[in-house]
């Protein structure tokens, strides 16, 4: 039996969620659809803040309204958008429309569920008085505990969301948070004489460190901009158009509150700022420096020794989960009317996905089931790992050109030449021993190292050198150098200072197809020590080396995926022959293609432009989809596999349309050149979210008093109106966890193909953990492989786990470089 995190809403049938219409008098135009749909949006939303409440699009009759509460008015306005002006006006005499639950369309769904969690969070908010961050996640204002000689404190709080189940179901859907805040306020940092000099340790050019405002009653989350005059000399002018200082407004308006500020420090420095990720829309504001606290995500430095306080065993998960429903989740009301929720989380036997088997070199099988039982093998991850340990690499080709790059030992930047002989040495008789075609390095190629450059003159360095080397394409380790402000120990500066220069690296030499992995200087040098040896001085691996070994294994297979070298594949074919992965890092898009038993996987890439300065090119077009896949696909089918039964394209994030076009052309394309039957020809488009809105876990009940377990790996639920949704969990059972097992959500968007039998190909493919074997992998190799090629020292599926559940996944301390949207999306305010 599994028990979930859903709390069903038992008299949601009996409530009436009557609305009021708004009609809009705004047209789309050919050519400027984005932004037609961004007016819409903006205009819900002003209607929202003129209401005090939800504010719904919704279509009636071919014609857009906002959808109002019944008992909502507002005085008539004008919105000024990209499209021009547009009158926001209800009606005197706009009828109300009654809603019931039962029986309503999709459309008229969305508007209930957008209407009972804004009515619930409203509540919940004010009578407890809690914190609501930019993702509407909620907190008290109490830390979590008191840890000594700590200078964060940690909050516990939660996030909630309605989720239907069919058409006669909804739930509830609730999974604690954390938010890690700063003990002392910035203004005891920052002041009117160090603000210049301090400012570059709060923001730059593109985004600034996220903080807390506690303002008297009210804490919400913002994005410091800079620093400003003393806060009796600063002045801004209010809504009132009045010019007031941000010593005078802070006490003036907090003078009614039950937590008013009385007296500030009149030279203390003011903070400019702006809500987290909208520093383009609206003037700059400002406050008092001293109401302002950093706020911490888990991957910063100053919160490695209190991670573990957020990871939750199961268990204790769910028991902080059903604590927080029955605290908050009674005494609801809408309309009047109490809602029910069910204080016990939903119980049922869900399924469990079973994977095909493995094949490994030397046609080695393995079974990843019990023959009698029909249960997972309880070393599954053991087993793996032998397989590769005993028969080496699946596909033993011919290696392209191998680099090692090494900084030069100099005044500048001293370093013990005899390690890298050492590593080098050992590393190549790691990587020989699972591919014995591997015959060492091409070339190891020294560069200067300054510390005093930037990043970007770093790495013109660094191609000076592997000009005069004539480096060409193929694949290199880099021995990366520590910062000047490294002291043996992680820190903040000197994770920035990697970070900006392996970005750099990677931006440099992507175009060159140099393919690269990284390891950190600092590691080399606490594992190896010299002895004599022979009548020679020689570094080896110490005894004491903290498994090592073990590393150098984990970086070896890394290694020989970025050379598309994998260890092995599976042992039978999946439901569909063609499995197409997309995803967009930075301005590259990247498509891989799996055929069969995942036998055959390649990799592909495009440059696509930005959007504008500060943001990524998700969106791809049919054109740009076809443009890659529509050839590659063409050669691959007609070597790989001759009239395939069926095709889904995976996209990482939210498609936008392009791809469901892209899909059929191709069908309609291929069909045209005998290359598949269009008439039996299956297909689909699902989207894959890492990071879902949707806050389910599961657990699995092992016995009556083991209530909370992790489930086993390939538990399945669905969900969504037409249970489209589907959650995946593939971290659990037989794997141990630190935390509690999080699931991968999957959308079925488009096509004809069975939804079942793709989540089961899926499943198999995250057997395929080509760079942990003896670990539990929560990704379809299609995507992790995108993102170990193409993203930023493998951001994706280790920081995506290390949020709240594990760490450590992968060796040498590989540093990571997140993406702006990850930032504002992680496991912080």
């Amino acid at each position: 039996m599994n028990s979930q995190t859903l709390y069903t809403i038992r008299n949601l049938a009996e409530i009436n969620f009557s609305y009021k219409l708004v009609p809009l008098s705004i047209n789309k135009i050919i050519g400027l659809e984005n932004l037609y749909y961004t007016d819409l949006m903006n205009i819900a939303y002003k209607i929202g803040s003129l209401t005090n409440g939800p504010a719904v699009i919704i279509t009636k009759n071919s014609r857009k309204y906002v959808a109002i509460p019944s008992d909502k008015t507002f005085e008539t306005d004008i919105f000024l958008g990209k499209m021009g002006r547009v009158k926001l006006e209800l009606p005197k005499d706009a009828p109300s429309f009654n809603l019931k639950f039962n029986n309503c369309s999709d459309e008229e769904y969305n508007l209930i569920e957008k209407f009972l969690e804004f009515a619930i969070r409203k509540q919940i908010k004010e009578k407890y008085n809690l914190i609501e961050d930019g993702a509407g996640k909620l907190f008290p204002k109490q830390p979590l505990l008191n840890i000594p000689n700590a200078n964060i404190d940690v909050l516990e709080g939660f996030t909630f969301r309605i989720v239907p189940e069919g058409k006669k179901l909804a739930h509830v859907c609730v999974d604690v948070t954390h938010r890690n805040i700063s003990k002392s306020s910035t203004s005891e940092s920052v002041t009117i004489h160090n603000k210049e000099r301090m400012k570059g340790r709060y923001t730059n050019s593109t985004r600034g460190r996220k903080a807390l405002l506690k303002f008297g009653d009210y804490w919400f989350p913002i994005e410091i901009l800079g620093f400003g005059e003393s806060i009796s000399n600063q002045t801004f002018i209010d809504k009132n158009f009045n010019e007031r200082t941000v010593e005078e407004y802070t006490i003036t308006e907090t003078k009614h509150h039950k937590n008013k500020i009385t007296a500030l420090n009149p030279e203390e420095v003011s903070v400019i700022y702006c809500n987290p990720g909208k520093r383009k829309q609206g003037p700059p504001k400002h406050c008092a420096s001293s109401l302002v606290y950093l706020l911490y995500t888990t991957k910063d430095a100053e919160m490695q020794s209190l991670h573990s306080t957020s990871i939750l065993k199961t268990y204790r998960r769910f028991k902080n989960i059903n604590q927080i429903v029955f605290d908050y989740f009674k005494n609801i009301k809408y309309n009047g009317q109490f809602i029910n929720v069910d204080f016990r989380p939903k119980q049922e036997e869900l399924q469990v996905l079973k994977s095909k088997d493995l094949l490994f070199a030397n046609d080695h099988k393995l079974n990843l089931y019990d023959y009698k039982t029909g249960l997972i093998n309880q070393d599954l991850g053991k087993k793996r790992r032998l397989g590769v340990l005993k028969n080496g690499i699946l596909g033993k080709d011919i290696f392209d050109p191998q680099y090692l790059f090494v900084p030069k030992d100099s005044a500048d930047y001293e370093v013990i030449e005899g390690i890298f002989d050492g590593f080098k040495r050992d590393f190549t008789k790691k990587v020989k021993d699972l591919a014995n075609t591997f015959n060492g390095f091409t070339k190891v190629v020294q560069y200067d190292y300054r510390p005093n450059l930037s990043a970007k003159r770093q790495v013109d360095l660094i191609k000076e050198a592997a000009l005069s080397e004539d480096v060409g394409e193929g694949c290199a380790i880099f021995v990366i150098p520590d910062s000047p402000y490294s002291s043996k120990r992680r820190n903040s500066k000197n994770d920035e200072s990697l970070n900006r220069l392996h970005n750099c690296l990677k931006n440099g030499f992507f175009s060159s197809k140099l393919k690269f992995q990284c390891v950190s200087y600092s590691e080399l040098e606490r594992h190896y020590e010299g002895f004599m040896e022979d009548n020679e001085f020689v570094y080896k691996v110490v005894d004491t080396a903290y498994g090592f070994e073990n590393q150098l294994f984990y970086l070896a297979l890394e290694y020989l995926n970025l050379n598309f070298m994998f260890p092995y594949a599976l042992a039978q074919n999946l439901n569909y022959d063609i499995y197409v992965g997309i995803d967009v890092h930075d301005r590259y898009a990247g498509f891989s293609f799996l055929y069969k038993n995942a036998g055959k996987i390649y990799l592909k890439y495009k440059d696509v432009p930005l959007k504008d300065k500060h943001s990524r090119a998700e969106k791809l077009s049919a054109e740009q989809i076809l443009e890659i896949i529509e050839p590659t696909l063409r050669e691959h089918i007609k070597e790989f596999c001759p009239n395939p039964n069926g095709m889904v394209l995976l996209r990482d994030g939210n498609s936008h349309g392009g791809e469901e076009k892209a899909v059929l052309q191709i069908i309609d394309h291929f069909s045209a050149e005998n290359l598949l039957n269009k008439d039996t020809f299956k297909w689909a488009v699902v989207d894959l979210h890492k990071n879902s809105a949707v806050p389910l876990r599961a657990s699995l009940s092992a016995t009556p008093e083991r209530k909370y377990e992790l489930p086993t790996i390939g538990t399945i639920k669905r969900l969504g109106r037409n249970f489209e949704e589907a959650f995946m969990f593939n971290t659990g059972f037989p794997f141990d966890i630190r935390g509690s097992a999080k699931p991968v959500h999957y959308t079925f968007v488009a096509g004809n193909a069975n939804f079942d039998k793709i989540l089961e190909d899926l499943f198999s493919q995250t057997m395929l953990a080509f760079s942990a074997p003896d670990r539990p992998n929560s990704l379809p190799v299609i995507i992790k492989l995108l993102d170990f090629y193409l993203g930023s020292w493998a951001h994706g599926e280790k920081n995506w786990n290390n949020q709240e559940e594990e760490t450590n996944l992968l060796p040498l301390d590989f540093i990571q470089q997140e993406t702006f949207e990850e930032i504002v999306n992680d496991d912080s305010i």
